[in-house]
């Protein structure tokens, strides 16, 4: 049971990102939600993950570890300046064995945003759950979770929002 303050600070956190605060938990780090995603799903052999070719370690680790010890197959989104391209690679790399897309919302090396909406659409279609690491992108533009419709969001309360490292949310979607 959080406190009236901590309460308090998930309800901001909430209305910062467009949801209601039963769907945020708190973290240390974006590592942390999403390890516990990671986690969190029943996997079976076989079972794909997609990432982008230029995700940071923390959005890669998680997903390399379930491969490695559940038979996951782990695939590579190339991202591209071109959102239409990257929307049309992803989905030529969907299959109905596809459970998971993560990607950066905004990639720590070159900054590239990705077109969020166009890919939850195309990874649902599939029937894939897709989420994002939100560390780029939190605080630096307005980001609406409902608006995206993405299913699982990890961000930091340090950098673009400017709090106190070692803090972070995990948004899930109340329906996943």
């Amino acid at each position: 049971v959080l406190n009236g303050r901590a309460e308090e600070a998930r309800g901001i956190t909430a209305r910062f990102f467009g949801v209601t605060s039963e769907e945020i938990t708190f973290t240390h780090s974006i590592s942390e939600g999403l390890n516990a995603v990671s986690e969190g799903l029943d996997w079976k052999a076989g079972d794909e993950v997609i990432i982008s070719d230029q995700e940071h370690t923390s959005g890669h680790l998680p997903w390399a570890v379930r491969a490695e010890q559940q038979g996951l197959v782990l695939k590579q989104l190339r991202l591209l300046p071109e959102p239409e391209e990257m929307v049309e690679r992803l989905r030529e790399l969907l299959t109905e064995r596809t459970r998971v897309v993560a990607l950066s919302h905004v990639t720590s090396g070159l900054g590239l945003r990705v077109p969020a909406a166009e890919l939850v659409r195309a990874g649902h279609e599939a029937g894939a759950l897709v989420g994002f690491d939100g560390a780029q992108s939190a605080g630096q533009f307005p980001i609406d979770l409902r608006r995206i419709a993405c299913d699982v969001y990890a961000t930091t309360g340090d950098k673009w929002r400017l709090g106190p490292y070692g803090r972070g949310a995990l948004y899930v979607k109340r329906d996943v």
